[in-house]
């Protein structure tokens, strides 16, 4: 199971980081279990909200109208189903400090300085969630064609030409 942890580590590259435990006193069985359970959550919330990201951004993507020429320059209120990126980064942060508290003795958890490591988890799983919904959003069909950005000469096609 360590073989393939190491290789998903490869992709999450904080696991490479987290290859040992950093109290000797923690069972490296334990370590490992730790390590599974946060791989999990990571994937878990990632997928889900990534989904729900791109679902929401493609409903609110055909409900927008224009109406006005200006419509078509005011901000694109539909990306801002982005930020929903953040839901998964403070999950994934909370499982790790909860998760890691379980691993040690109270005395050592207050000494311990396992809050950067979970921020640095807790970022991992937010720019991954935001990174994959954004570029889910390119997919053909889930931006009106109207939204979509036309090169001039598309537009404005030349019969031919006159000088």
């Amino acid at each position: 199971m360590d073989k393939i942890l190491l290789s998903i580590g490869k992709i999450f590259l904080f696991l490479l980081w987290m290859r040992y435990p950093p109290n000797p006193n923690i069972d490296y069985q334990e370590w490992l279990n730790f390590r599974q359970t946060l791989v999990v959550w990571i994937i878990w919330c990632s997928l889900l909200f990534t989904a729900l990201i791109v679902g929401l951004y493609w409903w609110s993507a055909r409900r927008r109208k224009i109406r006005s020429p200006d419509d078509l320059f005011v901000r694109y209120k539909p990306m801002y189903w982005l930020l929903l990126a953040f839901v998964p980064m403070i999950a994934v942060f909370v499982v790790y400090i909860l998760e890691f508290q379980k691993l040690l003795d109270p005395a050592y958890v207050l000494v311990t300085s396992y809050i950067a490591r979970a921020v640095i988890v807790g970022l991992w799983a937010g720019f991954l969630t935001f990174v994959l919904a954004y570029f889910l959003m390119w997919v053909r069909g889930l931006t009106p064609p109207k939204f979509l950005y036309r090169p001039r000469w598309l537009i404005y096609y030349r019969k031919g030409l006159r000088r």
